[in-house]
């Protein structure tokens, strides 16, 4: 996948997901993509370098990651009971991380 593949990957998964209110996408270089989605609580950076095959999420409130998954490493999830901690995972992909905040908006209602 490309850079330009991802940025349409992520333009489609915020039309699905009722949460997200805006975003925004960079592509540097053709190599690295940042985005922030906008959602009804917090943002969500999206970070992935093309060269690197380094991949993160972090879902953003009130200036603290409270939710996070990366690949530094190996992948892993910063839980949202404590985003400090790392828990090990298999591969997390941007839609899958999306529904899990939606289950966590919907819990918390």
């Amino acid at each position: 996948m490309k850079p330009y593949d991802s940025a349409s990957e992520i333009i489609d998964l915020c039309s699905e997901f009722e949460i997200v209110e805006d975003y925004e996408l960079e592509i540097h270089e053709n190599v690295v993509l940042r985005s922030k989605i906008y959602l009804v609580e917090g943002f969500v950076n999206v970070y992935r370098n093309f060269e690197t095959g380094k991949v993160a999420f972090a879902w953003i409130k009130e200036e603290k990651r409270i939710y996070g998954a990366d690949n530094t490493g190996s992948w892993h999830v910063h839980p949202y009971d404590d985003p400090s901690k790392h828990r090990p995972s298999d591969r997390v992909k941007l839609r899958d991380f999306l529904k899990k905040i939606e289950k966590i908006l919907d819990k918390d209602e």
